[in-house]
């Protein structure tokens, strides 16, 4: 079986650069997306840049059945994948029950179901091969209740949550996982997550995904369980542990309430 690394949502922001980076260092890839023309794109720079081998796959996540389209391809091919990325995800910004459910059940989908089904479906070789490393990515909204942002915020609230306890358990089969929890980053989610009205970007630093992926990729090699990108991060993560709930919900509303950004 060969080795390979599968990064899924690889076509943007921290997984495209979290794919430059495990090209760099000669891992093998498969890269997944929704994007195939950008998807055939990156392949063909990575390949000239690092000849490396990669393997892409047009998939949706939001639908029930992309793991599985995953898993059989991976399994079509004989691949061992011994690093799992589950770094697709988005965001639906404004009030609950405005949102088309139909965007909040694809959110789930993808936020939670498919990276806990991606988890599930390769740690089966990881644990028989005693050997693996997993990357998540959460947030720092992984450590809040977020208005207007609502199941982002309990959706990486999952992920974070479901890491560490996973690390937990595994550890003892020598494999490792990590979430990577970044703060606002320049990746094009503020614009799929329609937060042209939210103050939350021009409130908080933003990081380059590049920065990011960089830092993941260093937390991930050295099996750290939870990664916070950035100082103030970690700080504002420091605070929120120690603040009443009340409090830090009402700072978060403030910031992301679209009507009082007009």
């Amino acid at each position: 079986m060969e080795k390979r690394v599968l990064i899924t949502g690889a076509t943007g922001g921290i997984g495209k650069n979290l794919a430059k980076i495990f090209a760099k260092n000669h891992y093998d890839l498969v890269l997944t997306s929704t994007k195939l023309e950008k998807l055939n794109s990156l392949k063909e720079e990575i390949v000239k840049e690092f000849n490396v081998k990669v393997d892409v796959l047009e998939v949706n996540l939001s639908n029930d059945n992309g793991p599985k389209l995953i898993k059989e391809y991976t399994d079509s091919k004989d691949y061992f994948i011994n690093i799992l990325v589950n770094n697709a995800g988005f965001g639906n910004f404004g009030d609950f029950y405005e949102i088309p459910y139909e965007k909040e059940n694809d959110l789930l989908n993808v936020n939670i179901k498919a990276l806990t089904e991606l988890t599930y479906i390769y740690l089966q070789n990881m644990v028989k091969n005693k050997e693996g490393k997993i990357l998540n990515v959460g947030s720092i909204a992984s450590f809040a209740s977020g208005p207007y942002l609502l199941t982002y915020y309990a959706s990486k609230n999952y992920v974070l949550a479901f890491s560490y306890g996973l690390a937990k358990e595994v550890k003892r089969h020598n494999i490792s996982v990590t979430c990577l929890c970044p703060g606002t980053t320049d990746t094009g989610f503020e614009k799929r997550a329609n937060l042209d009205n939210s103050k939350l970007f021009s409130t908080l630093r933003v990081a380059t995904p590049e920065k990011v992926a960089e830092y993941g990729y260093k937390k991930l090699m050295k099996k750290k369980e939870i990664a916070i990108y950035g100082a103030s991060n970690r700080f504002l993560i420091f605070m929120i542990r120690f603040s009443p709930r009340r409090l830090v919900r009402s700072v978060i509303c403030k910031i992301q309430d679209k009507r009082k950004a007009k």
